[in-house]
């Protein structure tokens, strides 16, 4: 492992275990009191009058009944103070304030009522006096819970911005948090409209209800009739386990396998749980304390250990931050709920800052991958146009190649009818006369019979290149052969005709056959008739190249006069090679002349 890669998991690590340290401190410091005139630590009991510290807190014993605790603390400096308050930062329970017999605090008398995520602080003016003896009265009240803290005395001033602070972060917070997540959870609401699926923020949703529902007790101060629902509302808690545990997955980009019997167990439980209510086995809050708050407890840090080792196998900064979320609202969640049974001392509720800690990276992680499934499907779509773009290209030459092929195929089919024409017609009429004047002596009709012959020779030609389709070089080379070479045979003219090399060509169109059969015709017309040759040879090769090189020689004649001699005939082979991409050259030679003509490869891999 690299250095680099050492400090960035060491990193993300200290990143990881500093969230919970710094949300509790950030909820401290929120709720502590720095600047007083007097601190009161400690009471005397009216219990045995013995002393008795401050700052406690303790779970209300089943069969305690009427009082719980009371006593009174001295305050010696309120005569000193221009306008002197008493500030109790938190408290749960019913508690009454009161010197020298006039209460001074009941909350009672309060409507306000404080959530599991709340604790209620007094803020009230004392008597402008040397001594102040203050007397305080905590009993039983809807919470199963009994805390008070220390009691500070100062001007009004000085404690307000503490009381201030207080409300900010048990209210104005709250308040807000609790408007992100109703806006985030309509959002996974319409998400999950349009796409007419829970599949990827069905968790999201449930978290968010969650959230809000605990996080509601700020409203419920303005119907205090609700605040009898709460505790099911916490009851709901093994739901947020299964869709934290879901949302985990998630993250992880793995499979909810088992999301079926995860939410049918919690259901089971939170069936249970009001089983229990309406039986009276056991009420809806202390199934919450024993029960609830356990499980939820434990989850957490199990899914803290989880994300963990996940993060350590995978080094996903997404599972890091998630990671985070869960170790901070376990450690949060597990302080309070230490504090409010009195195992530890405490003063404020963290798991606040917690929630809006899992509630960022919850948002924040799903926002983050919804933006990347975005970004995927735009990918997809643009490899998506892509292909369709290059099919459209390949459809489109499909399309010119088959438009081509019925262009052809119609040429075809007309040009076999002609060549049917031709055969049925005019062959039988050149037969007829080449049979009458063939045992004719006269001159006359010996040309007529030479001509006949002409005619017939050069009807076949077209009507094989017509009827037959693709055809070699070499087979169609070597009819032509057969109808030429014994006439000029019979003139005493040598012939040496060598194409075997051509015999493993492929076939080419017939268009091209009947180009280069024409040059060849013209070719040896010229050799024989005009050159007056004793000599002709034919020959034929395939370079390296897989050109097609034919050259025709003609010797024992008249010389080749390219000065004099280029007629209709020589501008019609080149106009004809030119056709076919192919060279044709004409070199005099003594006696004669040589042409060459040069087929590319192209010519028959375009035939194919």
């Amino acid at each position: 492992m690299s250095l680099a890669r050492i400090q960035k998991i060491g990193f993300i690590l200290a990143v990881i275990f500093f969230i919970p340290f710094f949300l509790i401190k950030t909820a401290f410091f929120f709720i502590s009191v720095g600047d007083y005139s007097e601190r009161l630590h400690s009471y005397t009991s009216d219990t045995g009058n013995a002393e008795k510290d401050l700052d406690f807190s303790s779970f209300r014993k089943p069969e305690g009944l009427g009082v719980a605790i009371s006593g009174s603390v001295l305050a010696s400096k309120t005569n000193a103070i221009a306008n002197p308050y008493l500030y109790i930062p938190f408290y749960e329970g019913l508690l009454q304030i009161s010197t020298e017999g006039t209460v001074l605090y009941d909350s009672n008398l309060d409507s306000e009522w404080g959530g599991a995520t709340q604790l209620r602080d007094v803020f009230v003016a004392l008597p402008h006096e040397g001594q102040t003896a203050i007397r305080f009265i905590l009993g039983e009240g809807n919470s199963p819970f009994l805390s008070l803290s220390s009691f500070y005395i100062g001007s009004k001033e000085v404690l307000e911005k503490y009381k201030n602070r207080h409300d900010f972060y048990y209210y104005d917070l709250r308040i807000a948090t609790w408007g992100a997540e109703l806006f985030t959870l309509l959002m996974c609401l319409v998400i999950s409209i349009v796409n007419r699926s829970l599949q990827k923020v069905g968790e999201p949703i449930i978290i968010f209800s969650f959230l809000l529902l605990i996080g509601s007790a700020p409203f419920i101060n303005l119907v205090p009739a609700l605040s009898r629902f709460y505790p099911y509302f916490i009851a709901t808690a093994p739901l947020l386990i299964a869709a934290m545990y879901g949302f985990l997955k998630y993250v992880n980009q793995q499979d909810y396998k088992n999301k079926t019997k995860a939410y049918l167990v919690a259901a089971s439980v939170i069936a249970v749980s009001l089983i229990c209510d309406l039986t009276r086995i056991l009420d809806i809050k202390s199934f919450n304390l024993w029960i609830t708050a356990p499980l939820l407890v434990f989850s957490l840090c199990l899914f803290s250990g989880y994300s963990f080792y996940l993060f350590l196998k995978k080094e996903k900064l997404s599972i890091g931050i998630f990671c985070a979320g869960f170790i901070a609202l376990s450690v949060s969640v597990g302080s309070d709920f230490l504090f409010r049974i009195g195992l530890i001392d405490g003063g404020v509720v963290s798991s606040n800052l917690a929630v809006l800690a899992l509630f960022v990276i919850t948002a924040s992680t799903y926002t983050a991958y919804a933006f990347e499934a975005k970004n995927t499907i735009s990918q997809h779509n643009e490899t998506l146009k892509k292909s369709l773009k290059e099919l459209q290209m390949e459809l489109e030459g499909e399309f010119e190649k088959m438009s081509k092929l019925r262009q052809e195929s119609a040429l075809s089919k007309q040009m076999t009818h002609l060549s049917r024409e031709l055969h049925d017609g005019i062959l039988n009429y050149m037969s007829m006369i080449f049979a009458l004047s063939e045992n004719k002596k006269s001159e006359d009709m010996e040309v007529i019979n030479r001509l006949s012959k002409l005619a017939l020779s050069e009807i076949r030609i077209i009507i094989n290149s017509t009827e037959s389709g693709n055809q070699t070089l070499f087979s169609v080379l070597s009819v032509l052969r057969s109808q030429l070479i014994e006439p000029i045979e019979m003139m005493g003219i040598k012939v040496e005709w060598s194409l075997l090399d051509l015999i493993d060509l492929p076939k080419v169109e017939p268009k091209v056959m009947l180009e280069v059969v024409r040059v060849f015709q013209e070719a040896i017309h010229n050799a024989v008739s005009r050159a007056k040759c004793t000599t002709l040879v034919v020959s034929g090769t395939v370079d390296q190249n897989g050109d097609i090189k034919v050259l025709i020689k003609n010797y024992g004649g008249t010389s080749l006069d390219l000065d004099k001699n280029i007629g209709s005939g020589i501008a019609g082979m080149l106009s004809r090679a030119k056709r076919i991409s192919a060279r044709l050259t004409l070199t005099p030679v003594e006696g004669g002349a040589e042409l060459e003509l040069i087929l590319p490869k192209l010519v028959f891999t375009a035939s194919q």
